[in-house]
């Protein structure tokens, strides 16, 4: 029951802050959102969290195997014991995303996060699906405590959920609680390029790692946001793989295995690398009918997401590659940015949307709330594909 009240919880958060920066952006006529970057975010989000899906299957059993057989003791779960395993994974995690931020091959997992040059509730969302996999070989030493992975699972969420308000401009900072828990403005501080601000702010919940090990900076001047290389608005396919391009570039250059060692694990953006200019990815240019179903496509890949994550386990393991398999179909095809006309795209959109009704109705077991939303979610879509504009759509033209 716990996770469930987590995610609803942070589901109200969320939408209070969304609100908040609607209201905030329009009263002031700052510009807190973009649309391909907000498109990436929350694409980035969905695929992160249909793979845990799998993924937590997987770790479960390993937690349970590390706790029966390796803990140096068995911790029981308290609701003391619960705050103990708050603050033990939250100095897990300072090191993993300190060294996350130092180390060039961690770095090329972790930058996705900061690529955006924005800085709003979405870009909480923007996480990849191999920081969810290196985070979790660190999450391994905690069953060698003694914690239950039930325990673990349900810290773990809490931990997540705690992080995804942080990323919003509209919260000032907040007083002596700025020296106690991580805050939006903790963590808007890490989140920038700006000099005082590089590799600053690492903790998840509480600032105490920061403060004892030197790297906490408080907000002074304003932030500006990105990662120091400027790529631009990156799309969902080169933004996984960009960081891992630079770790290539780096190596490339090695003398020997021991040169080679050192640039793999060497820290990012250091002068061992011959500096590479990035041409700045231009924003795509969309209409108002197209932006409309680019936006129907994303939520309904967020509302399958949330079916996802409440009905997993009364869902068959083909109903949940199904799913997965459609909402990453679906992000690949919304997110990817080329020059397109009506008939290509039409035609992309139909043949993904008639093999995926064609696959629901292979199924009849599949059947509820889920069945009935992938109807009419491939339904809509393919009525929506006859009224596409017939113009092409250039990436190089106009911004949205």
């Amino acid at each position: 029951m716990t996770e469930p009240v987590f995610i609803l919880g942070a589901f109200a958060v969320l939408i209070i802050i969304l609100t908040w920066e609607m209201i905030y952006q329009n009263k002031y006529k700052i510009r807190l959102y973009n649309l391909a970057d907000s498109i990436v975010n929350a694409a980035c989000g969905i695929s992160e969290r249909t793979f845990s899906i799998f993924l937590d299957s997987v770790l479960f059993v390993v937690f349970s195997y590390i706790y029966s057989h390796i803990a140096i003791w068995h911790i029981p779960n308290t609701i003391a014991n619960w705050f103990i395993l708050l603050i033990v994974m939250d100095f897990v995690w300072y090191w993993y995303h300190r060294w996350g931020h130092v180390t060039r091959f961690l770095w090329a997992i972790h930058s996705l996060h900061h690529q955006s040059e924005e800085y709003n509730i979405s870009v909480g969302f923007r996480i990849s699906i191999f920081q969810t996999i290196m985070r979790s070989i660190f999450w391994m030493i905690l069953p060698v405590f003694g914690f239950t992975p039930e325990a673990i699972f349900s810290v773990l969420v809490f931990h997540g959920i705690y992080q995804l308000p942080l990323h919003t401009r509209v919260i000032p900072r907040l007083g002596i609680l700025e020296y106690i828990i991580v805050t939006p403005s903790t963590h808007r501080v890490h989140h920038g390029v700006n000099e005082p601000y590089l590799d600053k702010n690492y903790g998840g919940v509480f600032v105490i790692w920061d403060l004892l090990f030197g790297t906490y900076a408080k907000e002074v001047e304003p932030v500006n946001f990105g990662i120091t290389e400027k790529t631009g608005r990156l799309d969902f396919i080169r933004a996984h793989w960009h960081g891992f391009v630079q770790v290539f570039d780096a190596v490339k250059y090695a003398r020997n295995f021991g040169d080679w060692i050192a640039k793999f694990f060497g820290k990012p953006g250091g002068d061992d690398v011959p500096k590479k200019e990035y041409a700045r990815p231009p924003q795509f240019f969309v209409t108002l009918f197209l932006r409309n179903y680019l936006f129907f496509q994303i939520v309904s890949c967020f509302v399958m997401t949330i079916l996802l994550l409440f009905y997993q386990q009364k869902w068959e393991w083909y109903e949940k590659m199904l799913a997965t398999t459609m909402i990453a179909w679906s992000l690949i095809a919304i997110t990817s940015r080329r020059r397109i006309i009506r008939f290509s795209f039409s035609l992309l959109e139909a043949i993904r949307n008639v093999i995926s009704v064609g696959i629901i109705l292979l199924f009849e077991t599949y059947s509820g709330a889920g069945f009935w939303f992938l109807i009419l979610f491939c339904t809509a879509s393919l009525i929506s594909i006859l009224f596409l504009p017939w113009k092409t759509i250039e990436a190089e033209t106009a911004t949205a």
